[in-house]
């Protein structure tokens, strides 16, 4: 009677791409994996995957073709959507299954871990290049300076993998890659959330003016990422971890304070990884 469940599975495909314009894995893959002994196991989940998404291509295909026959479609503008999916697509697969610490800590060796960085900057640059001359995509981010956005992302990636290289590949612990870039992100998200909207007490540098109020929330931020990777994941003494984490998070807001605005992502985490290194 498992045959039962593969016409409901494909109706309910079919009605919610054709008319809510669902994919059809949100329909598929749930009914086959749950209710079909078929597709148990992790094996089978990955076939249920498969056979929802060849049946998104396949669906999609005929929707472009019905489209394209009754001159509904326009492709002058279609590549602006091509463009922004895959770079959500390739953002979001980093994210979920690739993302830095994740990544790092379950990587069978650190040049998979440092390729795999590389590889994301070797994608997104190209598609940002691509659409940095669109009005929108000057809406959306920020820049100071023409190129910004696609400059910073790949040095991120590729700071990420010489970090990776340096902290595992040489120095043999990966918690040390991890632990460098958290407290450099941890800190420089709350450097922003909390300087931003409560900054109003200023500090000038050579590079630009910023509030204590954030200085003092990276520090903070950075210290409590390095102590949670260090002592409960990488297995580090209390002490230690709590002393190397002090210096590393002085360094990082120090570090942050007198860097050009462009290359504080590269500068903080090689600060943060040559006191860790030095000092656990």
């Amino acid at each position: 009677m498992e045959w039962i469940w593969y016409i409901i599975a494909a109706l309910g495909a079919g009605i919610g791409t054709g008319l809510a314009g669902l994919s059809a894995a949100t329909v598929m893959v749930p009914i086959l994996i749950v209710l079909c002994p078929s597709f148990a196991g992790e094996t089978g989940a990955y076939q249920a995957t498969a056979i929802a998404l060849a049946s998104d291509i396949l669906g999609s295909a005929v929707t472009t073709y019905t489209y394209a026959k009754h001159k509904n479609i326009d492709l002058k503008r279609g590549w602006i959507m091509l463009v922004r999916i895959l770079g959500m697509c390739t953002v979001g697969s980093y994210v979920a299954f690739t993302c830095f610490a994740v990544m790092t800590l379950s990587a069978a060796s650190w040049q998979v871990a440092a390729l795999s960085s590389v590889l994301i900057a070797i994608a997104l640059y190209p598609l940002l290049s691509l659409v940095e001359h669109e009005k929108w995509y000057g809406k959306l981010f920020v820049q100071k300076s023409p190129g910004e956005v696609k400059r910073s992302l790949l040095m991120l990636f590729f700071m990420f993998a010489a970090v990776i290289a340096v902290a595992w590949g040489i120095f043999g612990n990966p918690h040390i890659a991890v632990a460098s870039i958290l407290m450099w992100g941890m800190g420089d998200a709350s450097a922003a959330l909390v300087g931003i909207p409560c900054g109003s007490h200023k500090i000038k540098t050579r590079y630009a003016v910023k509030p204590w109020e954030g200085t003092i929330a990276m520090f903070i931020a950075a210290f409590l990422s390095g102590v949670i990777v260090l002592h409960f994941f990488g297995g580090f003494d209390i002490g230690r971890t709590i002393l190397a984490a002090l210096l590393a998070g002085v360094v990082s807001a120090a570090t942050e304070l007198f860097s050009p605005s462009e290359w504080d992502t590269v500068t903080v985490p090689v600060a943060i990884l040559i006191v860790l290194l030095a000092a656990v």
